[in-house]
């Protein structure tokens, strides 16, 4: 890449460093023009906390980011570092331009994986088109408040409490055993899996 059109190739780490500048600088007169009333969202990237209300994590979890993992830590770190309310980050997986929208497993990956900050979710085509509106069961399932923080991130099982529910996500290949604690619970009856649902 020639970004200064100097006629010479340019050191990548060099444009790596003058497009952040840049784009910190577009972000910042952004927010100056605009003033606090307006959301500035990004999308591939979480720079410019301080001058944005949150970001579209597109395709989420991409290897870019550094998979489940790397952009659960990022997403975290991000909600602690936005400086502007509202807060609006999203979480988005997708059916990688397919269409193909029943894949529960990964719409109850990504969405408790959300739940365990404070982000939205949306599921729906992929890269080439976000306009779908469709609906899970678990949409219509009032948790109530988060009535514990999100923990450190690491692979394994996460659990996330709230004042009418539970949400737990495994972040493993592996199928896990989980000790809930005292009280009563009942998984989500709901009619899209069939197969899933127990008592």
């Amino acid at each position: 890449m020639d970004v200064n059109n100097n006629g010479k190739l340019d050191d990548a780490n060099w444009v790596d460093t003058v497009w952040r500048e840049g784009m910190l600088e577009l972000l910042k007169n952004t927010r100056e023009i605009l003033g606090n009333e307006k959301i500035i969202m990004v999308n591939s990237s979480s720079y410019g906390a301080n001058y944005i209300n949150g970001r579209l994590y597109e395709s989420w979890p991409d290897e870019w980011g550094g998979g489940w993992k790397g952009q659960m830590k990022d997403y975290q770190n991000l909600e602690k570092n936005i400086k502007h309310i509202p807060q609006v980050v999203v979480l988005n997986p997708n059916t990688n331009n397919t269409g193909i929208n029943n894949n529960y497993a990964q719409v109850r990956f990504g969405l408790s994986s959300t739940l365990q900050g404070n982000g939205y979710f949306a599921f729906d085509w992929g890269t080439q088109d976000h306009s779908q509106l469709w609906r899970y069961d678990e949409y219509e399932i009032d948790l109530g408040y988060p009535n514990s923080q999100s923990r450190e991130i690491k692979p394994g099982v996460l659990r996330r409490d709230f004042t009418k529910g539970v949400v737990l996500v495994n972040s493993t290949a592996q199928a896990q055993e989980i000790d809930l604690g005292p009280g009563i619970y009942q998984k989500i009856n709901g009619f899209q899996d069939l197969s899933l649902i127990h008592i």
